[in-house]
């Protein structure tokens, strides 16, 4: 309580939340302008807005011209594909970032603003990756996301937690705070993950592998329901190898991991429909024509 502004809002002015966002559906959209509401209500930190399509910004359009005025904006051009490249997305971010400690937030979870506060403090005490939550990942489905933005509040949904459905005990993935210049000096986000799956497995293993700790604070997280097409499920042609890689990591030591970093292999051009052409040059995602019958 002693981080809170005369204004009640809780001092994170060392701190970039960074919002990786691509407007997949409509309740991205609404997501994304109630969370940046949420925030902007409880804490003062710079916000970072990241997309990677090709195209005019969706951002605009999601927040309307009040948020988007008070907000960072980071969009980066060549991804033509309808999946997002959210590992090179986040880089960028970090290298962006002017504040000594980051905060990765996806558009649609909420966590006490306290939370925050206390992941940003061991931050500062040397943390290496911290959670700002429990590891308890509860989605929130109907009446309640709407009350969420009305209220831009965690309290009613702290008081009606134990309804939730629990998707995750240990949960990876929603929000992780570092040191900026740590986090890039140890590989940053491994960019062999495309689209959705595993990412945040793999950080906490590589950097339990490398001697940083992972570290959690107390309370859940709450994660808004959104629709959910290919990118943000299996359904997405890079599962069986962002698997892959997860696996590769979790294989390997410290010293093959530093090697690594060093070489830049954690490091790959931003996403773009090349990489889904197999060698003969038909399109992946298009469907192949069975053959005429003789």
């Amino acid at each position: 309580m002693a981080a809170r502004l005369p204004d009640g809002r809780h001092d994170l002015r060392d701190t970039t939340i960074l919002i990786p966002f691509r407007a997949d559906s409509d309740d991205r959209k609404r997501n994304l302008r109630w969370i940046v509401g949420f925030l902007l209500k409880h804490v003062d930190a710079t916000l970072l807005i990241g997309e990677d399509r090709d195209g005019p910004s969706d951002v605009p359009d999601a927040l309307g011209p009040d948020l988007a005025a008070r907000c960072r904006h980071l969009h980066l051009c060549g991804n033509d594909t309808p999946f997002t490249h959210k590992a090179h997305l986040i880089n960028r971010m970090v290298e962006a970032a002017q504040t000594p400690i980051v905060a990765l937030h996806d558009t649609d979870i909420v966590v006490d603003p306290v939370q925050y506060v206390l992941a940003r403090d061991r931050v500062r005490q040397g943390g290496g990756l911290v959670f700002p939550y429990n590891g308890l990942f509860f989605r929130i489905v109907g009446q309640e996301v709407q009350r969420f933005g009305y209220t831009l509040s965690a309290a009613p949904l702290n008081v009606v937690c134990p309804r939730f459905s629990l998707i995750h005990r240990n949960s990876p993935g929603g929000s992780a705070f570092f040191d900026r210049e740590r986090l890039l000096a140890n590989g940053g986000y491994n960019e062999a993950f495309l689209s959705w799956g595993y990412e945040d497995d793999e950080i906490v293993e590589r950097f339990v592998r490398l001697g940083l700790s992972v570290e959690r604070v107390p309370g859940p997280l709450y994660h808004l329901e959104h629709a959910r097409p290919a990118n943000s499920s299996e359904q997405n042609p890079f599962f069986a190898a962002n698997r892959a890689e997860l696996d590769r990591v979790c294989a390997a030591d410290g010293g093959a991991l530093r090697a690594d970093i060093a070489a830049g292999r954690l490091r790959r051009p931003l996403l773009s429909s090349r990489d889904l052409a197999p060698p003969n040059g038909v399109n992946a995602v298009q469907q192949k024509k069975p053959p005429s019958p003789p």
